[in-house]
């Protein structure tokens, strides 16, 4: 079996917009070729998005992860240009995300949003959803969660941040999205993986959102 085997036995399709998170080391591949076969797997007619996430507020140089940095350094892809949470696009849709311009990180207007709009796939490799589900803060900005609130960036910017005494913990959130056969779960590589409609995603949390915690987070 190779990657390519891998990427299409957990549901990837030509012509997919999609949002890699990943943990390449431990697909077991060398980077580059892990790259190229994401490309392979959704065709000409697909969109590969990956985060440049910045958390020193400095758009940059992603502080993330090899694949990102690939991304980011080919002359072709575009990217959105939030201070923190921004993106590098390749594909069909590239220059039409490309020109989103949103102030708040998981508003409406934002590249989660897009998946939304655009029926777009989350693929997570090697990685757990505590450490790469950043969709959820999308889904609580636009439930209104009480443990969360608009905090400024500066230039304009905003971020959906945790209130004082909140930690992001995603332990019952996990639970359900597996639970829900919605998710596809497999092997890309060595490394265990999962892809999952966006909107599938957002229905089950929205549907499960509490201001409780426990479900997507606890208090310290």
């Amino acid at each position: 079996m190779t990657v390519l085997d891998d990427l299409k036995n957990i549901g990837v399709k030509d012509g997919d917009l999609m949002l890699v998170h990943s943990a390449c080391s431990k697909v077991k591949a060398d980077a580059y070729e892990v790259f190229s076969v994401l490309r392979e797997s959704i065709g000409k007619d697909g969109t590969l998005v990956l985060p440049t996430f910045s958390f020193s507020h400095k758009w940059g140089a992603p502080e993330m992860g090899i694949l990102s940095r690939i991304c980011q350094s080919l002359s072709e892809s575009e990217r959105i240009p939030h201070p923190v949470h921004s993106f590098s696009i390749l594909g069909k849709l590239a220059k039409e995300l490309g020109e989103i311009k949103n102030k708040s990180s998981y508003g409406a207007d934002s590249l989660f949003g897009k998946l939304m709009e655009l029926d777009g796939k989350i693929l997570i490799i090697g990685l757990d959803y505590q450490n790469s589900f950043t969709f959820t803060h999308y889904v609580e900005q636009i439930h209104g969660v009480s443990y969360r609130e608009i905090q400024d960036l500066g230039g304009g910017y905003t971020i959906y941040g945790r209130k004082a005494g909140v930690v992001t913990w995603l332990d019952g959130m996990s639970a359900i999205l597996d639970a829900s056969g919605k998710v596809s779960i497999g092997k890309i590589g060595q490394a265990e993986s999962r892809l999952v409609k966006a909107r599938d995603a957002f229905d089950i949390i929205n549907k499960n959102l509490t201001d409780e915690p426990g479900f997507a987070y606890k208090l310290v």
